[in-house]
């Protein structure tokens, strides 16, 4: 039994204990209530940047992107001319990026509406929905405008066209085979003069152009695979002048010779075409020997001043380009003799560097 004055001394100091502890338990309790983050298995408060450059302290949320990734552009298929390294378009088998989820300091996206198919008003006093005569009229001189200009625009400018990016007079049996599968490019099997090289009857379009053969002999459409390979490349060409369809007379010629020097022809390996007619876009058919113009022997066919007075300019604008691009490299027109008036003679020639044009 402690004296009175022992116990006045110590109930002081336990109130006074208790209370500091209740008071360190409730400013502990107020601490947790006030910073969620110190709790076990929430996110801290990280800085989050805001917009206009402001940063200030925010938590980083499930629903917010920590930073916008720049979208990927979308590959430009500007390339026209075939290339063996380059694939062709977009691998099916690249997974696209999942969308990004909203954050919460981006603006909403526009909600999406969906359209209703627009009805034709029915006119007052007639049953019958269909245009009048007068509209389809009108829509069809329409149509024929646009053609207009849109080959007035071909022929006013010249149109850039990529060259190739390979030579397609190097490739062997087989990788010129693959160059054709690759492009689409139909054809039967032919039998030719050379074992080691290939030779084919051309199905369908090449390079996005009709070729038909409107020559006498079934043997003169064989082709020796490089000169499709070497028509695929001239494609781009083609349809920027609006040509749809080239009809040649002649490219195999067994045993054919050049007249004026006896040595052997282009067309002796397939290696050569006959143009004869182009059918452009607008349904006009253009005819070397009678729509070629100007055709003084011996001139240079794309002289400045040449032409000018043709009554058709498409047929030596393909020519003169045609030269320009470099797939060929025997060009022959109706300048160089007689015995050319009626077509435009193309020709690779393996193996050498210059252009001969006449």
């Amino acid at each position: 039994m402690l004296p009175t004055s022992d116990t006045q001394r110590i109930l002081p100091r336990r109130i006074v204990r208790r209370t500091f502890a209740s008071l360190v338990f409730a400013l502990s309790l107020v601490g947790c209530a006030l910073a969620p983050a110190a709790r076990v298995g929430s996110p801290g408060p990280l800085r989050a940047e805001l917009p206009g450059g402001a940063s200030a302290d925010a938590p980083l949320t499930a629903g917010s992107a920590e930073s916008e990734e720049p979208r990927p552009q979308r590959n430009e298929v500007a390339t026209l001319k075939p290339s063996p390294s380059a694939s062709r378009g977009t691998s099916r088998g690249t997974s696209k990026r999942p969308p990004a989820k909203s954050s919460s300091n981006r603006s909403p996206s526009r909600p999406s509406t969906s359209r209703t198919p627009h009805k034709a008003a029915s006119v007052e006093g007639s049953s019958s929905t269909e245009p009048s005569a007068s509209a389809s009229d009108a829509s069809s001189d329409e149509n024929r405008r646009e053609i207009a200009e849109a080959s007035e625009s071909r022929s006013s400018a010249r149109v850039e066209i990529t060259p190739p990016s390979f030579d397609v007079r190097g490739l062997s049996r087989d990788e010129c085979a693959a160059f054709l599968k690759r492009e689409g490019v139909a054809y039967d099997r032919a039998e030719g003069p050379e074992r080691t090289a290939l030779y084919v009857r051309p199905k369908g379009p090449i390079g996005g152009v009709v070729y038909e053969f409107d020559g006498r002999s079934a043997v003169h459409e064989v082709m020796d695979c490089r000169l499709v390979a070497a028509l695929v490349q001239w494609g781009p060409r083609l349809r920027s002048l609006g040509i749809q369809k080239v009809r040649h007379i002649s490219a195999y010629r067994p045993g054919a010779r050049v007249a004026r020097t006896g040595r052997p022809s282009g067309h002796a390996s397939a290696l050569a075409l006959d143009l004869r007619y182009i059918e452009l876009e607008d349904g006009r058919i253009l005819d070397v020997l009678e729509d070629w113009g100007d055709r003084k022997k011996g001139a240079a066919p794309c002289e400045e001043g040449r032409g000018a007075g043709d009554p058709h300019p498409e047929l030596r604008r393909l020519v003169c380009e045609t030269i320009d691009d470099g797939i060929f490299q025997t060009i022959i027109t109706p300048h160089r003799d007689t015995l050319h008036d009626n077509h435009v003679h193309l020709e690779l020639v393996p193996e050498v560097e210059w252009t001969y044009v006449r």
